[in-house]
């Protein structure tokens, strides 16, 4: 388990928390990029 901070980046996040992405893209369609996993690396 991860602690979240402000500082929490979105890849760690996604790394200790998988089932996440779906929450994510429900709150945003931006975080739709997470899905490509060329993009994931460079965004999150």
């Amino acid at each position: 388990m991860i602690p979240i901070t402000p500082q929490t980046k979105v890849g760690e996040l996604l790394e200790a928390y998988p089932q996440l992405e779906a929450k994510l893209l429900e709150l945003s369609p931006k975080f739709g990029h997470l899905k490509n996993p060329v993009l994931r690396r460079t965004v999150a």
